[in-house]
């Protein structure tokens, strides 16, 4: 959204011969060693000034002029604004920064200029002279500025924050300096400014130019109405994204190419977003603008979910000198959008926007498209990469790109994404509602609704709404049905497949007569449809009785006859009957037919709630044709009522399903080859026969585009195809039985197609109307290995391998690969056994009936532990089974596993029972098992113990071709006496090795983390008994390993002192062991103990009890505790939970 300003400045500074200026003295003007004449300071830009400076001094004057060098930065702006050429000439708000290659390598901060129409006009002619002021530019921080010119001429609008007459408050960030000529000449002064000029032109480039930051997406007003369908596919194939399109202004300008372009950008492929451009400066504003651009998107057919831009470009439109108005007005804007279905927002905004934070902070930093322009846009450059660290979505960072071979037409905006803001796919919602129709008291509404979203929002609804009252009158939720015709057209929509839906629903407690319903297509990520939800809304429907049924629809070569039944309650006010015979292909009636109503008894059972639906029928409405005429068009009955005689006026219709006089159908039964004969059946039946009688079966070779053999034939009976068919001429004799002989003809490896055809000729050529078959695959090449498994020594291997290459290559071998070592260990050649089972699939796969395999690889000697394994099926017309060969290979079989799982692991007194199975195929060279403890918090052995596998069938069952699976299985136990684990994580390791003491070269599977720092307690029971507190509970604790001591203390919260403690004696306490089986003294950690009160008045005081293990004999020393829940004493000393 930027301006082609800077390269107008250009023109017409060359123009005005820049080159041959004379720097006089008394002369204002602002330059730069790497900027561009006309150069504002805005205080926010400074931080970004280049360290570099010139000066220009002449002797005339006792001024000077300061400027900043090294690179510099341009930021232009212009709006696309209503009118006849309203759109932004390039774009509207940019910042352009130069990046020298001393931005790019030392990250060094860039000058930064802008040119602005004024400055220019300035400096074209020469208009200022010399004063008496002295101002002085940064000379090591230079920034960027921003102005606009506004003018108001017929309907075209440009903004601006300073004019031509710009006052001195307007302009109160620029200082300007009388350039002192005294110590300069006139020569090295133009010199330096030509160089300047040279310098400073922001680069004119390709799409698609590597040296260049990639464009993701482009930005189109109405001044690239010049671009073609053609030009958009040419951004696809580039490989930009998305178009971002202006659509409005104000509450008074649509973009009139928008149409167009989104037209142009979706037959493209590419992603469509839009952008506002914001005048609003109140709430009150806001919500109107946001309401006009929902009609607009509403009326271009827009989604709810497209990305919406809100173009922010000058302080003075979006606020009154506030923060907080900005926001309040952007979000004002947003929830009129939300409001309308609009919920994809995101702001367009340029570095130096003195609202800018503001602005950003309604939607953030990933949903900000920042504008700023360097003069060269390395890919991968230093603000490339400065805005992405910024946290920015995307980034406009250039105006002057352009197509291939079209850069004569006109710029084009350019923009890098960062987050997937400009180019991540929009998600899909579409839907369309097939019927919506009242029977009665029910509703049926019938149609399809896909949704990208469905994958995450799965529970499907229809929803009543009735528009007249703004209510929800019911839902209902199901199960999508299958929509083969949505999927082909929207295959790239997750649940299209699966989108139908046709569902009844009862109304019979609703009044809504004459009320305007919407249904309401959702999916929500709750059952009930409420939740997060995602909805497509119907047109509104106002519901009248109006049902037909054409029972019988008869076709034949003169006549079309009718008979059915037309019910509605508008018959009370349109008497008049017809039956209407419409050609939808020459787009006029044909014949209509008035007919006087019939008692049809079993309509008024049904539909008895319907004004006329005792006499609804009609029978035997009779039409002449002549079915010649009619070949190739279409028709359509309608039943009509009407308030006028002859059928016009106003009328109530209902049009018939569409019978088409071009109708062709058939169906290839059966293609199959039984020796040299290739046998096909079925049936084809053609409106166009009547003109074209002669029928032949043709046979073509798609792999050699030519045809192989034809067969007249002559069609047969089929009443079959009749009674579904009828209204198709010739399909009662449709049907052909052809045999092709194949005999010395090469078909092996070539794809052939049937084609079903009628022809005017005797030969079969002429004018014909042709019906293709699928493809007959004869290059077809498929095997399945059923059974790969190892039994001992022996590789067992079963399957089947058929392909057409088999007619000449008929040598069959199974190789088995070493894939790890990249070589082939054995072959076997085998003859081929009978699969009728794969036969019955591969019905045209040349030897399928006969193509099984059984055969066995004797592996001993063999080393192949630790390799990845590889069958291949062949067929070779060489006896040794090379030559020329036809091959499928299996997957990988992993000889290289190794799996283990431990069983068990607790502890029974000092000793940890462990239980479980380890299968290595590496154990076919590592024939040594051991268990090992490992201690994981000192890292170190504990111990290991060797043990003799032992038979697990249940592993080898699920683990057929893991080496020793059969006998994997282990039961160990250590002996931890005076081993020190307490407070230890421990862990266990599986392991086979080829040294007889567990070490050299081995394969271990490690177990997870067993925690033996666990301390846990419960307080069964605390209550009084007389004097006595008997507590009862127990303790259990791994460090109780090394603190044998334990403890009950009675603690006092309220005065903070322990009151007494009893040392007890653990007893055993099964039901603990059972939940806490790796707890270490949790078989025997019970306590029951009495503390003898007599004498303590603790009555309002809490107390707490502490279980503690200790090395101390008295309780002391190094301890490990559990604290209760606090108690406390009432008046009747009672204990009670505090």
């Amino acid at each position: 959204m930027n301006t082609n300003r800077k390269k107008e400045v250009i023109k017409k500074a060359k123009k005005k011969k820049l080159q041959q200026l004379t720097l006089m003295a008394g002369l204002t003007i602002i330059t730069s060693s790497a900027g561009v004449l006309g150069t504002k300071i805005k205080a926010d830009q400074v931080d970004m000034a280049s360290s570099t400076s010139a000066t220009l001094v002449s002797q005339s004057s006792s001024s000077e002029v300061m400027t900043s060098s090294s690179t510099s930065q341009v930021q232009s702006k212009q709006q696309d604004t209503g009118g006849d050429d309203t759109s932004k000439a390039g774009s509207s708000t940019a910042e352009k920064v130069s990046e020298s290659n001393q931005v790019e390598e030392k990250a060094e901060t860039s000058a930064s200029q802008e040119i602005t129409k004024t400055e220019v006009t300035s400096t074209e002619a020469n208009v200022t002279s010399s004063t008496s002021s002295e101002t002085q530019t940064d000379s090591n921080n230079t920034g960027a500025a921003e102005s606009e010119s506004t003018t108001n001429s017929g309907n075209e609008q440009v903004e601006s924050q300073v004019t031509n007459n710009s006052t001195p408050s307007e302009t109160t960030d620029v200082q300007t300096t009388t350039l002192d000529t005294s110590n300069i000449t006139s020569q090295t002064s133009v010199a330096n400014f030509a160089q300047v000029l040279a310098a400073n032109t922001p680069d004119y480039f390709q799409i698609g130019d590597s040296r260049y930051t990639s464009v993701d997406a482009v930005d189109l007003a109405s001044y690239q109405r010049w671009m073609t369908q053609n030009d958009f596919n040419t951004l696809k194939a580039l490989g930009v994204s998305t178009v971002i399109i202006k659509l409005t202004e104000s509450t008074t300008y649509t973009n009139p190419e928008a149409t167009k372009f989104i037209n142009y950008a979706r037959n493209a492929g590419l992603n469509i977003a839009i952008y506002h451009y914001v005048r609003f400066n109140n709430v009150s504003a806001a919500v109107g603008e946001g309401n006009y651009l929902a009609n607009s998107m509403r009326s271009h057919g827009l989604s709810g979910d497209t990305l919406i831009f809100a173009d922010i470009e000058d302080e003075d439109t979006i606020v009154n000198s506030s923060n907080s108005n900005a926001i309040a007005s952007l979000n004002a804007f947003w929830n009129t959008l939300n409001g309308r279905g609009f919920t994809n927002h995101a702001v367009y905004v340029y570095q130096s926007y003195l609202y800018r934070d503001a602005v950003i902070s309604t939607v953030g930093r990933d949903r900000t498209w920042l504008a700023q322009y360097p003069y060269t846009p390395t890919r991968g450059g230093y603000y490339e990469t400065l805005h992405k660290n910024e946290g920015y979505g995307a980034w406009q960072f250039a105006s002057t790109a352009y197509l291939p071979g079209r850069a004569y037409m006109g710029s084009i905006d350019v923009s890098h994404d960062y987050t997937g803001l400009l180019t991540k796919r929009k998600e899909q919602n579409l839907a369309a509602f097939d019927d919506i129709s009242l029977h009665g008291n029910t509703l049926h509404v019938s149609g399809w609704h896909a949704a990208d979203i469905s994958k995450a929002q799965g529970y499907a609804s229809l929803i009543v709404y009735d528009a007249t009252t703004n209510r929800e009158i019911t839902r209902v939720s199901y199960t999508p049905n299958r929509r083969d015709d949505v999927y082909n057209v929207y295959s790239d929509i997750y649940n299209s497949r699966y989108s139908g839906f046709n569902v009844n629903i009862d109304l019979r407690p609703y009044n809504l007569a004459n009320d305007t319903l919407k249904i309401v297509a959702r999916y929500s990520n709750q059952p009930n449809g409420a939740g997060e939800y995602t909805d497509v809304w119907s047109d509104g429907k106002v519901l009248v009785n109006n049902v037909a049924h054409f029972d019988n629809v008869v076709i034949t070569d003169t006549s079309l006859t009718a008979s059915g039944w037309h019910a509605s309650d508008n018959s009370y006010k349109q008497p008049n009957s017809f039956i209407i015979l419409y050609d939808i292909t020459a787009n006029k009636e044909l014949a209509r037919v008035k007919y006087t109503p019939t008692h049809r008894g079993d309509v008024q059972k049904v539909y008895g709630y319907i004004y006329n639906s005792a006499n609804s029928g009609f029978s035997n409405i009779k039409f002449n044709i002549n079915k010649k005429d009619l070949v190739g068009h279409t028709l359509q009955l309608i039943a009509r009522f009407s308030d006028d005689k002859q059928g016009n006026g106003s009328y109530t219709d209902v049009w018939s399903d569409k019978y088409t006089f071009n109708q062709k159908i058939a169906s290839f039964e059966q293609a199959e080859i039984v020796g040299t004969t290739l046998h096909t059946k079925g049936w084809y039946a053609a409106d166009e026969s009547l003109v074209k009688p002669y029928s032949y079966l043709i046979l073509y070779d798609n792999t050699s585009k030519k045809e192989l053999k034809r067969v007249r034939y002559t069609p047969q009976y089929r009443s079959d195809v009749y009674a579904r068919h009828s209204e198709i001429y010739g399909s009662a004799n449709s049907g052909f039985d052809v045999n092709f002989n194949l005999a010395g003809v090469n078909y092996a490896g070539h794809d052939l197609r049937l084609i079903a055809r009628f022809s005017n000729d005797r030969a079969g050529n002429g004018s014909y109307t042709d019906f293709w078959s699928g493809t007959y695959k004869f290059n077809q090449n498929a095997a399945y290995f059923d059974k790969v498994e190892v039994k001992g020594t022996q590789l067992h291997v079963t399957g089947w391998h058929a392909a057409d290459e088999a007619a000449v290559k008929p040598y069959s071998y199974i190789i088995l690969y070493d894939a790890t070592s990249n070589r082939e260990i054995k072959r076997v050649n085998y003859t081929t056994t009978v699969r009728p089972d794969v036969k019955n699939v591969y019905k045209n796969l040349y030897n399928s009936d006969n193509s099984g395999f059984d055969v066995n690889f004797n592996l001993a000697g063999v080393n192949y532990a630790g390799h990845d394994l590889r069958l291949i099926a062949r067929f070779s017309n060489d006896r040794a089974g090379n030559g020329n060969f036809t091959d499928v290979w299996s997957g990988t079989y992993k000889f290289n596993q190794n799996a283990a799982y431990f069983d068990k692991v607790e502890m029974k007194g000092t000793q940890l029972h462990v239980t479980g199975w380890h299968a290595a195929d590496e154990a076919a060279v590592k024939p040594y098992t051991y268990i090992i403890l490992y201690d994981a918090t000192s890292n170190r052995e504990i111990k290991r113990i060797n043990y003799t596998p032992t038979a697990r069938p249940d592993v080898k069952n699920v683990y057929k071709n893991l080496y020793n699976s059969d006998n994997s299985g282990f039961d160990v136990n250590f002996n931890l006496a005076g081993v020190n684990y307490a407070g230890h994580d421990l862990r266990l390791i599986a392991r086979f090795s080829n040294d007889s003491a567990g070490n050299g070269n081995f394969t271990d599977v490690w177990s997870g983390t067993y925690k033996f720092n666990q301390n846990a307690a419960y307080f069964d029971k605390v209550e009084m008994k007389g004097t006595q507190l008997h507590v009862t509970g127990w303790h259990a604790a791994d460090e109780a390993a090394v603190k044998p001591y334990t403890y009950i203390i009675l603690y006092d919260a309220t005065s903070n002192r322990e009151i007494k403690r009893i040392n007890y004696t653990p007893t055993a306490r099964p039901d603990v062991k059972n939940v806490y089986k790796n707890l270490y003294n949790s078989d025997n950690s019970g306590f029951d103990v009495n503390f003898n009160l007599a004498g303590l008045n603790l009555t309002g005081h809490k107390i707490q009890l502490i279980a503690r293990f200790s090395n101390d004999r008295a309780g002391n020393g190094n301890y490990t505790d559990v604290w209760s829940s606090l108690y406390k004493f009432n008046s009747m000393q009672r204990v009670l939970r505090a």
